[in-house]
C-alpha cells in the first residue's frame, strides 16, 4: 500500500543497479553501528536487546544467462557479505547461466557458484528439491484469497509496531545541569545509533559543522525531534552560554511551552518567540541578527580576533552566548510575495554564510524543501552551508533533496527514525537511529528548575503573537521613555514587528505635512481606527504634562452622539491624563476650523480628530480652492494645528483634502483594509500591501525609507485605564 514501504518493485536493469548501489551502502551502515563488537546483525540485535537497523531481502525473477557481467558481479559481492548484515536474496531463474568471456566464448556456471553460501531449490515436475540433496516437498499452493489475507494481517502487524522508546534521560545526567561551555560549539544528544547515543555539535569550528537542516512528513515526529534538541542543550548549557530564537511558522504549538503565556515561568535561554506564521516577524528576526552579528564583528575586528571561539578562550571572562535559531516550517517564512520572499531569502543566505564567526547558527526545520520558487533560487547558496542533515521519514524525492540527490535513504524509515548526516548528505555518512521521546512529564519539571534558577537575571522571552491585539497600556513606558529623549510630543498609534515589540510614534513637529490620515476600513471584530485615534490622543496627552495642548473630536459614524460618551474609557483616561475632550457638532466642525485659524493662541498646540471622515457632507468649492480642511491640514502643521482623520475610502480621502494629486499636507498615512492600488496612488507604484487581520501599513515620507507593517492598538478598555492610571501614579 505505499505507507511503510515495505516493497518495492525494479522495473528495469538501470533501477537493479541503482538499487544494489543502495544495498552496499546499507550492509556498511550495519557494519558501522555494529563496530565490530558482534559477527552479525542478529547477533548484534539479540545483544543489544533493539530492532537495530533493519533486513532486507531482494527477490528476483529473471533469467540468469541474460543478466549484465557487472549486476553479476556487484550482485555475487552482495550475495557474499549480505546475508550477516541484514541483506538476502530469492532468486527465480533457470539452474544454469553462461558468462561470456574475453574471447567471445560462452563458459557454462551453475548458480551456485555465484556465491558460496547459496542454495538452489530445483522444480521437477510436482517436488521441489534442495540440489546436492535428498531433501524434496510438495509446494502447497495457495489460493488468491488467502495470499490477500495473508497480506492485509501482516500490514496491519507493521502499521501497529512501535519502536522501542528511547527516553530522553537515557542520553542526559540530570544531574549535570549547566555545566558545560559553548567555547568549541554546542553539543546536544537526539537519540540511539546501534547502541551508541548520537551527540552532534553545533559550530565545530574543526569540522566547520555550524547550521542544520531537519525534515519529515507530517506526523514523523519532526515536532518531538525539535523539543529534544531544545532540552538537550538547555540542560546542558546555561543562559549565559545559549540564547534561543524559536520561529514557528505552523500553528504555533511547537514553542507555546517554552513562554510564559497563562503561567510564571518560561525558557530563560530564549530570547524570541515567533508563535504564528508572519513573514514580517520572520523578516524582523533576521534584521535583529544581523545587527548582532555587525556588533560582535566590530569587537572581534577591535581586539584582532577571527571568531567567537578565539575571543572566548583568550578573554574567558567576556560575555558572548552563542546564538541557535531554530525556524520551524522555515519554507512558509519566505510568503506569498515574490518581492518579500526575496528579500528574506537574500538575508537568510548571509545569515547562514556570515553569522558562524559570530556564533549564531541557525537549526531549519521544514516537511518539504520543494515547491517554493523563491528558495529554489538560493537553494544551493543556503544548503551549501549546511552541513548537519537529519532527515526523518519522507518521500524518495524528499529524502534526496535533505541528505543528497543519490542518497533516499529517508525514504525507507519508520515513524521516530531518522538519518543523521553530518557531511552534507553523503551516502557513506549516514547514521539511522532512532529518536528520543520528549515526554512532557519529563520535561515541564525540568524547565520550572531551570526558571527558578535563573529567573531573577534573564527576563521572559519576548513572545510575538500576531493575531492579539495590543493596547496603548502595554507601551506606555515606552512613550514615558520618548517624552524624556525628545522634546517635541509624538503620536504613538501601534507596535513594530520586531524581537521588542517596539512602539511606533510620529513627532509631531511644527512643520508643514505633520497631519496623520488613516484609510480603510477595520477589522470586523475589533475597529484599529479609532484604538489608534484614541492612542494617539493618549500618547500625546502623557507627553504634555504642562497642560499645554488641546483635544478636539468630531465623530461623524455616529451623529447623536458625542465622542467622549460613545467611548467613555478613552474619555476617562484623557481625564487622568489631565485633558478634557472637546466634542465637536459635525455641524459645527468647518467653522470649527476656520476659527482655529484664526484664534490660534501661542505656547498651545491643538490636536483634532475627524472620526469617519466620509460622512462629512462638506460643499465642494466651485472656483477649485478645496475645501476648509484642505486648507487647514497644508496651514496648520507650521501653527501648532495637527489633524488625525480616519477615511475608510482613500477616494474620500483624495476629494477632500488632495483634490485631482496627491497632497503633500499629510506626511503620514496610515493604511488598514484598502486595495493596493488605492494604496499605490497615495504612496508609490511600487508599495506591495495585501490587507490582513490586526495589520496596518505605515507611509511616512520624513520618518520612513519605506513602508512599514506594522500592529494597530485597540480601542480603549477598562483595563487600560487601571494600567495607566497605575502607572501615571508610579511615575510621579
Amino acid at each position: 500500500s505505499g505507507g511503510q514501504k515495505i516493497m518495492e518493485f525494479i522495473q528495469d536493469e538501470d533501477e537493479l543497479k541503482e538499487r544494489f548501489f543502495y544495498l552496499r551502502q546499507q550492509i556498511q551502515s550495519v557494519q558501522n553501528a555494529v563496530q565490530g563488537r558482534a559477527e552479525s546483525l542478529t547477533e548484534f540485535r539479540r545483544m543489544a536487546n533493539r530492532p537495530i537497523e533493519g533486513y532486507t531481502l531482494v527477490v528476483l525473477a529473471m533469467d540468469m544467462g541474460t543478466i549484465d557481467s557487472k549486476i553479476l558481479s556487484s550482485m555475487a559481492t552482495l550475495m557474499r557479505s549480505g546475508p550477516e548484515w541484514g541483506c538476502s536474496f530469492l532468486i527465480i531463474s533457470t539452474t544454469y547461466l553462461c558468462i561470456q568471456g574475453a574471447d567471445g566464448k560462452e563458459t557454462e556456471f551453475h548458480v551456485e557458484s555465484i556465491a558460496p553460501n547459496i542454495s538452489i531449490l530445483e522444480n521437477n515436475q510436482e517436488r521441489v528439491r534442495l540440489l546436492n540433496t535428498d531433501q524434496s516437498a510438495i509446494p502447497e499452493v495457495l489460493k488468491a484469497e488467502t495470499i490477500i489475507r495473508d497480506c492485509d494481517l501482516f500490514m496491519d502487524r507493521v502499521r501497529n509496531v512501535a519502536l522501542p522508546t528511547i527516553k530522553f534521560e537515557e542520553l542526559h545526567d540530570f544531574h549535570s545541569v549547566w555545566n558545560k561551555s559553548s567555547v568549541d560549539g554546542l553539543q546536544f544528544s537526539i537519540g540511539k545509533w546501534g547502541i551508541n547515543d548520537v551527540h552532534i555539535i553545533i559550530g565545530d569550528e574543526i569540522n566547520q559543522r555550524h547550521n542544520a537542516i531537519i525534515t519529515g512528513a507530517v506526523g514523523q515526529g519532526k515536532s518531538n525531534l525539535i523539543s529534544v534538541i531544545i532540552h538537550s542543550l538547555c540542560l546542558q548549557y546555561s543562559p549565559r552560554e545559549l540564547r534561543l530564537y524559536l520561529l514557528d511558522f505552523k500553528e504555533g504549538v511547537t514553542f507555546k511551552s517554552f513562554s510564559n503565556i497563562g503561567k510564571e515561568e518560561y525558557l530563560p535561554h530564549a530570547e524570541a518567540l515567533g508563535l504564528e506564521s508572519d513573514v514580517n516577524f520572520g523578516l524582523a528576526v533576521l534584521h535583529a541578527l544581523y545587527q548582532e552579528y555587525q556588533r560582535r564583528m566590530k569587537i572581534l575586528k577591535e581586539k584582532e580576533y577571527k571568531s567567537i571561539r578565539e575571543l572566548r578562550k583568550k578573554e574567558p571572562q567576556t560575555k558572548m552566548p552563542r546564538i541557535v535559531v531554530i525556524i520551524d516550517e522555515f519554507q512558509m517564512m519566505f510568503g506569498d510575495d515574490i518581492q518579500t520572499g526575496e528579500k528574506i531569502v537574500e538575508i537568510l543566505e548571509k545569515s547562514v554564510r556570515l553569522f558562524r564567526a559570530a556564533g549564531i547558527h541557525f537549526i531549519l526545520a521544514s516537511q518539504t524543501l520543494g515547491g517554493n520558487l523563491v528558495l529554489a533560487q538560493k537553494r544551493d547558496a543556503i544548503f551549501g552551508q549546511v552541513p548537519i542533515r537529519i532527515a526523518l521519514k519522507n518521500t524518495l524525492s524528499e529524502s534526496m533533496q535533505t541528505l543528497a540527490v543519490n542518497n533516499p535513504a529517508a525514504a525507507f524509515l519508520r515513524p521516530r527514525e531518522a538519518i543523521v548526516n553530518l557531511d552534507y548528505g553523503e551516502v557513506s555518512q549516514n547514521k539511522k537511529c532512532v529518536v528520543a521521546f520528549a515526554d512532557e512529564s519529563v520535561l515541564t519539571p525540568l524547565r520550572y528548575q531551570w526558571w527558578e534558577k535563573a529567573k531573577g537575571e534573564y527576563r521572559a522571552p519576548y513572545v510575538f503573537e500576531g493575531e492579539k491585539r495590543i493596547m496603548i497600556s502595554d507601551s506606555i513606558s515606552n512613550v514615558i521613555k520618548k517624552k524624556c529623549e525628545n522634546s517635541t510630543p509624538s503620536a504613538f498609534f501601534g507596535e513594530r514587528i520586531s524581537i521588542r515589540g517596539e512602539a511606533i510614534g510620529i513627532p509631531m513637529l511644527m512643520e508643514p505635512g505633520r497631519n496623520i490620515a488613516v484609510i480603510g476600513a477595520p477589522d470586523g471584530e475589533c475597529n484599529q481606527a479609532v484604538g489608534m485615534m484614541e492612542s494617539m490622543a493618549i500618547s500625546l496627552a502623557v507627553q504634555h504634562t504642562k497642560g499645554d495642548a488641546r483635544f478636539l473630536f468630531c465623530n461623524f459614524t455616529n451623529t447623536k452622539i458625542i465622542f467622549s460618551k460613545q467611548y467613555p474609557h478613552f474619555s476617562k483616561l484623557m481625564e487622568q491624563c489631565g485633558y478634557y475632550l472637546e466634542d465637536i457638532p459635525c455641524r459645527q466642525f468647518e467653522e470649527t476650523l476656520r476659527n482655529l485659524m484664526e484664534e490660534k493662541t501661542e505656547n498651545e498646540t491643538v490636536y483634532m480628530f475627524g472620526i469617519g471622515m466620509d460622512k462629512w457632507g462638506y460643499e465642494p468649492d466651485p472656483y477649485g480652492q478645496g475645501t476648509v480642511l484642505k486648507e487647514f491640514v497644508e496651514k496648520g502643521p507650521s501653527e501648532g494645528l495637527h489633524f488625525f482623520g480616519w477615511w475608510v475610502k482613500a477616494s474620500s480621502y483624495t476629494a477632500q483634502v488632495a483634490g485631482f494629486g496627491n497632497s503633500d499636507a499629510f506626511n503620514t498615512k496610515i493604511f488598514l483594509r484598502v486595495d493596493e492600488r488605492a494604496v499605490q496612488s497615495l504612496t508609490s507604484p511600487f508599495v506591495r500591501w495585501k490587507s490582513q487581520n490586526n495589520r496596518g501599513l505605515l507611509s511616512d515620507s520624513v520618518e520612513l525609507e519605506e513602508e512599514l507593517v506594522f500592529i494597530p492598538y485597540a480601542p480603549v478598555t477598562s483595563d487600560d485605564v487601571l494600567k495607566i492610571k497605575a502607572y501615571l501614579y508610579e511615575a510621579n
